[in-house]
This record gives structure tokens, sequence and C-alpha cells, in this order.
């Protein structure tokens, strides 16, 4: 069965990022794995730290998602919220799969 397109994020990047943008998107679910395994080693901090580079560089790129689940993944991962962190590595890789980037130059109209 073929996705809702009214479940797709649309992302405007600029064209410029069109060589490292894919690259910066196969990275989260790189980091989705390292999570994963960190949780079983019980590596809060490695989670942590991973949650807080996301914080910063979502926001780089024009992913707002990707910023808002990084702070929340800083955050479960201080609590040692196992739960809380398996959720949001869900939503995570929901997220991604539901992106569509649209490269277009700032000043043009979406």
């Amino acid at each position: 069965m073929a996705a809702d397109p009214r479940d797709r994020i649309i992302i405007h990047v600029d064209p410029e990022l069109s060589a490292i943008v894919p690259g910066f998107m196969d990275r989260r679910i790189d980091d989705v794995d390292s999570m994963r395994a960190a949780i079983q080693r019980r590596d809060f901090a490695l989670i942590r730290n991973l949650g807080h580079q996301m914080k910063g560089a979502g926001s780089s790129y024009g992913f707002d998602g990707i910023t808002e689940t990084g702070q929340s993944l800083e955050t479960a991962a201080a609590a040692e919220d196992v739960p809380r962190i398996r959720e949001l590595l869900a939503g995570l890789v929901s997220y991604l799969k539901r992106v569509d980037l649209v490269y277009s130059d700032p000043g043009e109209p979406a």
C-alpha cells in the first residue's frame, strides 16, 4: 500500500547544500543504529552526545524535526529513560522516511 501523500514532510533546502544533505540524512539513520546499540550497552553518554549533535545540526540544515528529536533524546538519555529513547528513535525513523527534499533558492517562492 502506498504512503498517503499527506504524511509526507516537505523540506525546502538551499541548492548549494544538495551535495551534503543526502549524507546528512544517511548519518541520522546511522545515529539511530548507534543509539539502539548504545541502549543495549546502557551507554547513555553516547545517546546524549548524539542527541546533542542532532539538536545543533538539524536546524543548520532546516530539519526542525531532527532538532526537536535531538533535544528530546538528550533529555531522555540524561534521565536514562530507555522507553522514551526507543519511542523517540522510532519517531525519528518515521520522520526520516517521510521527508521529501525540495531544492530551491531561499528567495524563490515555495
